[in-house]
């Protein structure tokens, strides 16, 4: 029996990061779920040391221990932000050398999957970067405008019916190549009357648990491949 741990890091309330855990015991696969902007350094602990080999050492939280050099795999679905626990200067030092420290060994696991990688899912996180992608990509994208002029952004709207989108999440590939280099991605589409689909953006780490049992796909399933055996054998 593969004894790898998967390694979860998420929010406490996160009936998706729930699902993909549940399925993982089923097939008695080790997992350790954490909160980093949560538990570290207060209730988890970390002891890494480079070897020649990469990270080795241990990783602790909820009475779950994972070998640093062992790890299965990573799901980076929706942590907390690492935060001060009080508002003076040391527990600020120590809240960006968490998140520095805890964040840096976990990006550089040997032999890791990351589904996806936190880098990765940096990148994919600026809006304009999506949709000059997705045009490049051959979606098509709505008439946009970013800008801190008012009578810009005034005209823009004038011109067209206009909603805001917040300047983040994304994740598709050009010819064939992974643009953001994520393994998952939820895309949001407008469909029009005449049935033409429009591009509006696609978030790496988006909830589908609501969309599984109204499509009928096996989405945990899948996920959980992907963390167990480094591919998907549901489609």
């Amino acid at each position: 029996m593969d004894g790898r741990p998967v390694l979860v890091s998420t929010q406490d309330e996160d009936a998706t990061a729930d699902l993909v855990i549940a399925e993982l015991n089923r097939r008695r696969v080790p997992v350790v779920r954490f909160d980093p902007g949560r538990d570290f350094p207060v209730s988890a602990a970390l002891t890494a040391r480079l070897g020649p080999a990469g990270w080795c050492g241990t990783f602790t939280n909820g009475g779950h221990t994972a070998d640093l050099g062992n790890v299965r795999a990573l799901y980076h679905r929706r942590p907390s932000a690492y935060t001060a626990k009080a508002d003076s200067q040391d527990s600020n030092f120590a809240a960006r050398e968490s998140r520095r420290g805890l964040g840096g060994v976990l990006a550089s696991l040997p032999g890791c999957l990351y589904l996806s990688h936190p880098q990765a899912i940096a990148r994919a996180e600026y809006k304009p970067a999506q949709l000059a992608t997705a045009r490049v990509a051959g979606f098509t994208v709505p008439a946009t405008v970013i800008t801190n002029d008012l009578v810009e952004a005034r005209n823009f709207t004038a011109a067209q019916p206009t909603i805001y989108k917040p300047l983040h999440a994304a994740a598709y590939s050009v010819e064939g190549e992974p643009a953001f280099d994520l393994r998952y991605g939820a895309f949001d589409f407008a469909l029009t009357a005449d049935g033409a689909w429009w591009f509006l953006e696609c978030n790496p780490n988006g909830q589908w648990a609501w969309l599984e049992a109204a499509a009928g796909l096996p989405l945990t399933a899948a996920i959980a491949d992907l963390l167990e055996n480094g591919e998907t054998l549901h489609a």
